[in-house]
């Protein structure tokens, strides 16, 4: 049979010369599409935005690419550091994905304090101080935009109105970008909600390590978020706003820390076992937080000492 002849299958009339030309066909087609329309993104970005402009320049000259994904589901883009690749949600629309292009783009630059070898506080510290200042820097891009893409701000209002509204604030009365990124850093922690998406996958991935010989012994200080992200005041890393967890987010810490290996033969005592959440402060169901249990210890300590 030549390569040409019709294949019946089943009932199935299937061409396979022809079918793998229009796959090549359609594939070439879909990726020329891509193509034009991420350099529709570049351009358009560029010309309204100095800001996302330096930010996209220098995420090139690092070699990471840039591409179009259709298996993103409902995520807008992402950042894979093991293939230094942006990608974007081509389901998506322009307006969506403009500064998204930026967002991303700006965590290709970042330098993450982050893995198993972090303590549960010390990762999800690390994770939302990453989160926080690519949204900050996609807010200042956007401030730009927004009068040759007013689309793109107006839709990133819908979602972010706070953060975007904190930057814009502080620009006006202030005129320093920085000043203003550092607003809406600080602004992101307010939608609690929000964040606790980010706990969460923080916790599963902490999980992972429980089996892991050295997870769980790094803590990352607030002077190493501080000199990481120098436009925000060290004194913000260390506050209430920045530390504050849900109740399920401290009791999966506890729970994944107190069970790893390490403490395989301390199964009877777990009450005793350290673990990075008590410096954390808690909000519970309520809605009330809580002062962190490492702190409540210290002031006890304190009162003891003093009344000796």
């Amino acid at each position: 049979m030549s390569s040409s002849a019709p294949i019946i299958l089943g009932g199935v009339f299937i061409p396979p010369v022809q079918t793998n030309q229009m796959d090549a066909e359609a594939k070439k087609k879909r990726d020329e599409a891509r193509k034009q329309r991420l350099d529709s993104f570049k351009k358009r970005v560029f010309e309204s935005s100095s800001i996302a402009k330096e930010i996209i320049e220098a995420s090139m000259a690092k070699g990471v690419g840039i591409c179009f994904d259709s298996d993103l589901g409902g995520c807008l883009g992402c950042f894979s550091p093991s293939m230094n690749v942006v990608c974007l949600n081509e389901k998506m629309k322009d307006e969506q994905l403009l500064s998204t292009l930026v967002h991303e783009c700006q965590h290709s630059l970042q330098t993450p304090e982050q893995g198993m070898e972090n303590t549960g506080k010390g990762y999800i510290s690390s994770v939302r101080a990453l989160e926080a200042d690519a949204m900050a820097h996609q807010c200042a891009a956007l401030y730009q935009m927004q009068k040759k893409e007013p689309e793109a701000f107006n839709d990133f209002m819908k979602s972010h109105g706070g953060i975007m509204m904190a930057y814009t604030q502080e620009f006006y009365k202030t005129k320093d970008a920085n000043k203003a990124k550092a607003a809406a850093f600080k602004a992101w922690y307010a939608d609690a909600k929000y964040v606790e998406k980010y706990d969460h996958s923080c916790c599963e991935f902490l999980e992972q390590g429980m089996m892991y010989s050295g997870a769980y012994k790094k803590d990352v200080s607030s002077e190493k978020l501080a000199e990481k992200f120098s436009y925000v005041p060290e004194e913000f890393f260390k506050s209430k706003e920045a530390n504050t967890v849900s109740e399920q987010t401290a009791k999966d810490i506890a729970s994944i820390e107190k069970a790893h290996i390490r403490h395989a033969l301390n199964w009877f005592n777990r009450s005793n076992i350290k673990v990075s959440c008590d410096d954390f402060y808690v909000r519970d169901q309520k809605g009330e937080v809580h002062p962190p249990k490492n702190q409540v210890k210290a002031a006890l300590l304190k009162n003891k000492a003093m009344s000796r």
